[in-house]
């Protein structure tokens, strides 16, 4: 469990990158991943601890990818927190949607870092 880190996936890789450094400053190990073939390689690995995902991320949606982590077959997948990113002004029925994939936790942008944070503590 000490290699397991939280997997951060977002639109803009700026923001991907600030958000594992904000995340590792907290006391997670957290980094960004190269799009849908990095988190695959982490879930098959069993390296992955937890999942920041943007409600779109390129051609594919925070959703899908969360179903992908929660039909993975490794057991171990089933403790994986998943927080899905949703931009201010996204609709109700999208938040759902995530929350249904398996989203531990949808967060509207803008939102505080602590309510990130708080997410994996859970």
């Amino acid at each position: 469990m000490a290699d397991r880190h939280v997997a951060v996936l977002v639109h803009d890789p700026d923001e991907a990158e600030v958000l594992a450094r904000l995340l590792t400053l907290a006391g997670t190990v957290a980094g960004t991943v190269d799009g849908p073939p990095g988190l695959q390689v982490l879930l098959d690995e069993g390296r992955l601890g937890g999942l920041v995902v943007g409600l779109e991320v390129g051609r594919v949606s925070g959703p899908r990818l969360t179903q992908v982590v929660r039909r993975h077959n490794d057991p171990d997948t089933a403790g994986v927190r998943v927080v899905v990113l949703a931009e201010k002004g996204t609709s109700p029925a999208a938040r759902e949607e995530a929350s249904a994939a398996g989203a531990d936790t949808v967060l509207v942008k803008p939102f505080h870092i602590d309510d990130l944070i708080a997410a994996f503590a859970r």
